[in-house]
Order: C-alpha cells, then structure tokens, then sequence
C-alpha cells in the first residue's frame, strides 16, 4: 500500500516537472520589462530634478544682468536647451531636454522646466 502510494506520487510529480521551467521563460520576460520600465522612471525623474536646477540657477544668473550668452556659458552643458525671456520686470528661463536611459536619448520624451525670477534693477522701481 505504501509503495502504491508513493510511486503514484512520483508520476504525478513527473508530469509537472518542466512546469516551473516554462513559468519561469514565460514571466521572466515580463520582470525585465517592468525592470527597464521602472530604470526609464528614475532616469526621467532625475533629468527633470538636473533641469528644475538649471532653470532656477539660470534665473538667479539672469535676475543679477546676465545676458543670455553669459548664462548659457556659466551653466554649460548640462542643461539642454535654454530659452531665456525678459518681461521687465520678471526673468524666465525654460530648460529642455530629452530623457536618456544608459546614455541613449528616449523617442518621445521631452521634459521641460521654467524658473521665474524678479530682475534685480527693478526692485525698488514703481511700477
């Protein structure tokens, strides 16, 4: 009885014994896929944090008489794109970029940033 009763276990284990296999090659590309997806999240959060930078560091150059040249200069190339506008008297500056994954740019992502800033000379001015 004993002997029955475990060799009827060992055929039944038999017959799902490359299950786990199959689940395993079936999920395992779903996880890699969620796994870039989430890698692309944190990327485009922290190029959208490097431009909220940019843009307000570009504002506080311009608020002091910087032209637009001067603080492109100042800020480099870590910025993208810059985009300076002068309503007297505010300053704004707009910082774009594309989000990147591993150095390779993202098709259809573009952030975008704007900091406002009041000008320097017109504190004080009536307006």
């Amino acid at each position: 009885m004993l002997l029955a009763r475990l060799l009827r276990r060992v055929r039944r284990d038999d017959a799902c014994a490359g299950s786990a296999t199959v689940e395993f090659a079936v999920a395992l590309p779903a996880v890699i896929a969620v796994a870039i997806l989430c890698v692309s999240l944190i990327a485009a959060a922290l190029t959208r944090v490097s431009l909220q930078e940019t843009a307000r560091q570009g504002a506080r150059l311009a608020m002091v008489g910087m032209t637009a040249t001067e603080v492109s200069a100042a800020l480099g190339e870590r910025s993208g794109t810059l985009q300076i506008a002068t309503d007297y008297p505010h300053v704004t500056v707009t910082a774009t970029s594309r989000a990147r994954l591993l150095g390779l740019q993202l098709p259809g992502i573009t952030l975008t940033e704007t900091a406002t800033g009041y000008l320097e000379e017109a504190i004080g001015v009536p307006q």
